[in-house]
């Protein structure tokens, strides 16, 4: 049932924001969780597998959408961005995994379009 309700772009659009607000919202207390390097028994803060759980369901969201819209390659900008957001090489770089969710919102935003080809087979130039 939800995935027929993906199929609409505002539906989509709706559903992939409110799952990065719990996502941002617990940013602060899981990256500092990852990026202090502890290897003690509380790695697995509920701030940050809430931040993990959001950022799997963004990921679930664009697989759904990208292959009801054709583009089945959709849901790894969303894996782009976990990368960077989880990596404590990548996450040093700022900004980019909100670019990866803004260009996921933005590609699937636009339903494919079918392009035509011309079935006329006759060179331009005769």
């Amino acid at each position: 049932m939800m995935n027929k309700a993906l199929a609409n772009t505002t539906v989509f659009i709706v559903t992939y924001v409110l799952l990065m607000i719990p996502a941002y919202l617990t940013y602060v207390d899981s990256s500092s969780t990852i990026s202090s390097g502890s290897l003690g028994m509380n790695i697995l803060t509920l701030p940050l597998l809430l931040h993990m759980g959001s950022m799997l369901m963004l990921c679930y969201v664009c697989f759904i959408r990208g292959k009801l819209i054709g583009k089945s390659w959709l849901g790894f900008i969303p894996l782009i961005a976990i990368a960077f957001e989880f990596l404590p090489a990548l996450s040093a770089i700022p900004l980019v995994p909100s670019v990866y969710h803004l260009l996921a919102i933005v590609i699937g935003s636009f339903a494919s379009s079918a392009v035509s080809v011309p079935t006329d087979t006759r060179p331009l130039h005769s």
